[in-house]
C-alpha cells in the first residue's frame, strides 16, 4: 500500500470487523457496512475527493442500489440510520449546519438534510480511503466479513459499470428509448 501505515490499517480493519450492528427480526442490521461500502464507492468514482460526505441524490441512489444487491432479508434500505448511528463506532462524525452536536436520531430525511452539513471520517481513515490499494482492501474486509455469499455477484454487478442515476438521467432526457434500470431487487428468501 502506498505510504500507508500498517498499524493504521490494522486498527481500522478491527473497527470494521466489529461494527455495532442493531439486531432486528431478520438478523443483524446490514446498514452500516453498506453505508461504508457506498462511501468507498463514492471515493472510487471521484464523487468525494475530500473528507466531506454530503447527502446527495447520487449517494442515496448508490446506497439503495448496494442494499438491493447485498441484502436478501426483509430489512428496509434506510439511509438515515447508518448516517447517524455510525458515530457510535468512533471514526465517523457529523458536522451540523448550526455547529451543535447531533445527539438525537432524526427519522425524517428532510430534517436530516436540513440539520446536517456533511459527515466525515477520522483523517487517518479517510487517508486509507484515498489510497486505491487500501481502499480495495477495506472494501474486501467489509464484503468478506458481512456479505461473503453475495460478494461475487456484487463485485460482478459493480464492475459492469451500471450507474442507476445516469440511467435515469438518460431516460429523462430522452437519450434512450429503453426504460431505465434503476435498482434490481433480489428475491427474498
Amino acid at each position: 500500500m502506498t505510504n500507508i501505515d500498517s498499524e493504521k490499517i490494522r486498527r481500522y480493519v478491527q473497527k470494521l470487523k466489529k461494527l455495532r450492528l442493531g439486531v432486528t427480526p431478520y438478523g443483524k442490521a446490514p446498514h452500516k457496512p453498506i453505508f461504508l461500502l457506498t462511501q468507498i464507492e463514492q471515493v472510487e468514482k471521484g464523487q468525494v475527493s475530500e473528507n466531506k460526505f454530503f447527502i446527495t441524490p447520487e449517494f442515496v441512489a448508490d446506497f439503495k442500489e448496494n442494499f438491493s444487491l447485498l441484502v436478501k432479508t426483509g430489512h428496509k434500505s434506510d439511509f438515515i440510520q447508518p448516517f447517524y448511528y455510525l458515530q457510535s463506532d468512533g471514526f465517523w462524525h457529523i458536522k451540523t449546519k448550526q455547529g451543535e452536536k447531533l445527539e438525537v436520531f432524526i427519522r425524517s430525511f428532510s430534517l436530516l438534510d436540513e440539520k446536517v452539513e456533511f459527515g466525515f471520517f477520522d483523517p487517518d481513515f479517510f487517508a486509507l480511503l484515498a489510497d486505491p490499494t487500501s481502499r480495495l482492501f477495506l472494501q474486501n474486509v467489509l464484503l468478506d466479513n458481512y456479505f461473503p455469499d453475495e460478494k461475487g455477484s456484487f463485485l460482478a454487478k459493480k464492475s459492469s459499470n451500471s450507474d442507476p442515476v445516469a440511467n435515469l438521467e438518460k431516460f429523462m432526457l430522452n437519450e434512450s428509448n429503453a426504460l431505465p434500470v434503476i435498482f434490481e431487487h433480489p428475491e427474498i428468501d
